[in-house]
């Protein structure tokens, strides 16, 4: 168990991850020791671990070849006695031969098929293959930034694309008229209607498609955007999800980014297209390491 070597699939051993939580490192020490002494190494592909800080509830999800396997029942047992903090244990059965993980059945072992964390006033569910932000001290600071970069007032229409579980949807909700939020994840979606239900918001509506796609829907629906959030993965937003952002030209765009190489690429290509920067903040999600969270705030130039 350990990371892969930089552009190898080579997996590098570690005792302790600097930017894991200690239960997270205590429960790889297990994961470690127990796939020797119950010998089932072979089955595992992945260990996908979840700790809200905040609530302090874990989930851990086996990402294995096949399940049960031998032996399961006293390694659950095992994890179960040595670590109550786990609100939910899963196993996502995936025989795959490629690098993709979280894909195949996903059966529930114990507890609930979610965990729960709180931010900035809401509580938000998450579950295995829905994402959520890893450092929920510099998320506070992620979202607030990006939330106020966005200057919303309670007569604007928001967009926002790759949301996810819906956190800053949601806690946009709070400040705008009508928000929409677009992802690809089904279950990150599920897990939004659930959050949206559960904080009392109603002026928000999730679409569960590809953000181009989603994009040529709100397009194709005439909705008039004042504000759009759009926080992609690490390889950026694609050409047509681009295109479609400037057809809906929302005034004020807020572009939240892991990756300054394809955020500088996306700049780019929006400033050729009629907006301009007007604020930058960094946001350091990730201690130890060369990687950065950014939030830009674009505006449109009138008469472009």
């Amino acid at each position: 168990m350990g990371f892969y070597r930089n552009h190898s699939n080579d997996v590098v051993p570690y005792d302790t991850c600097m930017v894991q939580t200690e239960l997270s490192n205590l429960l790889t020490v297990f994961f470690r020791e127990s796939l020797k002494k119950y010998h089932c190494a072979d089955n595992f592909r992945h260990i996908l671990i979840k700790h809200a800080h905040n609530t302090g509830e874990v989930m851990v999800v086996m990402i294995v070849r096949q399940y049960p396997f031998d032996q399961c029942d006293a390694l659950n047992e095992d994890l179960q006695d040595k670590f109550p903090q786990i609100k939910s244990l899963e196993a996502i059965i995936n025989r795959r031969e490629d690098n993709v993980i979280l894909d195949g059945k996903e059966v529930l072992i114990y507890g609930r098929p979610y965990i729960e964390e709180e931010l900035l006033g809401c509580r938000f569910r998450i579950s295995a293959r829905s994402f959520y932000q890893i450092n929920p001290y510099a998320t506070k600071e992620l979202y607030s930034t990006a939330l106020d970069y966005a200057e919303l007032t309670n007569s604007d229409i928001l967009i926002d694309l790759y949301c996810g579980t819906g956190t800053m949807g949601i806690l946009g909700a709070k400040r705008a008229k009508k928000v929409y939020g677009i992802e690809i994840v089904a279950d990150a979606i599920k897990d939004a209607k659930i959050n949206a239900e559960a904080n009392d918001v109603h002026n928000i509506q999730f679409v569960n498609a590809d953000a181009g796609k989603g994009a040529q829907m709100i397009i194709a629906s005439k909705i008039k955007a004042d504000a759009m959030i759009v926080d992609p993965p690490r390889k950026g937003c694609s050409k047509d999800t681009l295109d479609a952002i400037i057809k809906i030209s929302p005034k004020r765009l807020v572009y939240v980014s892991c990756d300054p190489a394809t955020l500088a690429r996306d700049v780019k290509i929006l400033m050729d297209n009629g907006y301009t920067p007007k604020k930058i903040q960094p946001v350091d999600m990730f201690p130890h390491t060369i990687h950065v969270e950014t939030v830009v705030l674009m505006s449109r130039v009138e008469g472009k």
